[in-house]
């Protein structure tokens, strides 16, 4: 039976994994390989069939024990290629049965693999996320619009009868601006980033359930940084948030490999390619 090989990803070949390597595998055990191929290296390390096998990995992707063990080493693992040789990150599983399979991918697909590794050098993927206390910033004496006080000046004018249910009626007015507010404030953000981005990635908005916080996410996004931009980038989130009222928390987070803007020439089959 051919070894199971895990790849993490590939690199620009420039003697990549020639000097000592001190990065351990999956299994925390042995340093990671390097497979040369032309101008690219393969990143991988052999791993277990009752881990990775075809028919396992579809059972043990089921154990969220094993899920998060794997899964945890996979990102850290990549985050340490990604600094010191900015690799092209491949799916979690990602499995060649055997090393010759993956020295055929890397004389049939060079070319593409080499273009694609090299579309990412010197470049970063970072994260931003909006978080904003939705009541808070609504019940914030402080906090109008020129909608919320047209609808205030009308009710003063009314007879008290009516007074009553059109406050009402303002209440959830005062909440709706609050959230055009909000997602006003996220997308200037948002603009001034695109500026500085060579990518940017929309993102799905997670749930309080997903997040496990008290605020509502209202931003969620990728963005795909020159390591020369990276400080303007990050005082850019920095400038922002210092304008945002506390109620609006901005969370960024990186540099990481760019798992989501790899050209899809780089990507491979999960498991059993």
């Amino acid at each position: 039976m051919s070894e199971l090989i895990y790849v993490y990803g590939f690199v620009l070949y420039d003697h990549a994994g020639e000097e000592e390597n001190e990065i351990p595998d999956l299994y925390d055990e042995y340093s990671l390989t390097f497979l040369h191929g032309g101008n690219v290296a393969a990143v991988y390390s052999v791993v277990a069939s009752e881990d990775f096998g075809e028919e396992s990995f579809q059972t043990n992707v089921q154990n969220l024990e094993w899920l998060e063990r794997f899964a945890k080493r996979h990102h850290h693992i990549l985050n340490r290629l990604h600094q010191k040789y900015q690799i092209l990150p491949l799916n979690f599983g990602t499995i060649y049965k055997g090393i010759d399979r993956l020295k055929q991918k890397l004389k049939d697909e060079h070319n593409r693999l080499y273009e694609a590794v090299q579309l990412i050098q010197g470049k970063d993927e970072w994260s931003v996320k909006v978080y904003a206390d939705m009541e808070t910033i609504a019940s914030q004496p402080t906090f109008t619009t020129p909608l919320i006080e047209e609808k205030q000046q009308e009710i003063e004018n009314m007879p008290r009868g009516r007074q009553y249910i059109e406050k009402k009626r303002l209440n959830k007015t005062i909440a709706e601006e609050a959230e055009r507010y909000v997602n006003g404030a996220a997308d200037q953000m948002h603009e001034a980033l695109k500026q500085i981005s060579i990518e940017t990635d929309a993102r799905e908005v997670w749930s309080k359930q997903v997040t496990g916080r008290t605020d509502e996410m209202k931003w969620n996004g990728g963005y795909l940084i020159s390591r020369a931009d990276r400080n303007i980038f990050v005082e850019t989130v920095q400038a922002y948030e210092k304008e945002f009222p506390s109620a609006i928390v901005v969370e960024v987070s990186g540099p990481w490999p760019a798992y989501h803007f790899v050209p899809k020439q780089g990507q491979e089959d999960t498991n059993g390619a």
